[in-house]
């Protein structure tokens, strides 16, 4: 599955993206291409995190899931990411954690630890040790969303975005 759908899907998901990156993304990239596929230009269009999903969800189907491990860890990285940032709240970080790894276990990272880290611990411990946990994916995601913005140039990208 396509990095860049992977990236695209988990960053918008959990606030990593914002929809002006998408857009100004879609917007240099159609200019540069000749023949831009119908997806991407169709982004340009969109106002919300809702709408761009909806037009990824619909290229998703058509060439396979992403639902693997990389994009859980995209996804848990965008969510850590986020609350370094102090965008969302420690209370909202168990969540996402939780709904990421639920009926999944992510090198290791299972709900019951994540329930550990989190109960009866003081906001200094449950930092460190989800620092622990979730640091390496902070760091892929950042790797991935810097390529999926400055670098199209495997095969597969191309011809996801053209026509």
């Amino acid at each position: 599955m396509s990095r860049l759908l992977k990236t695209l899907f988990a960053g918008l998901e959990y606030d990593g993206i914002s929809i002006n990156t998408v857009n100004n993304w879609a917007t240099e990239l159609i200019s540069e291409l000749e023949a831009p596929a119908i997806w991407l230009m169709d982004l340009l269009g969109c106002t919300s995190n809702d709408c761009i999903l909806n037009i990824l969800r619909g290229k998703i189907k058509e060439i396979g899931p992403i639902l693997d491990d990389e994009y859980a860890e995209l996804c848990l990285g965008f969510t850590y990411l986020e609350f370094k940032k102090r965008n969302i709240s420690l209370h909202k970080l168990e969540s996402n954690i939780l709904d990421i790894v639920d009926g999944s276990s992510v090198h290791g990272i299972d709900p019951e630890k994540v329930y550990s880290v989190f109960k009866d611990n003081s906001m200094e411990v449950v930092i460190r040790e989800i620092d622990l946990l979730l640091g390496s994916f902070s760091k892929k995601s950042i790797e991935y969303k810097e390529y999926t913005f400055s670098n199209i140039s495997t095969i597969e990208e191309q011809e996801l975005l053209t026509e």
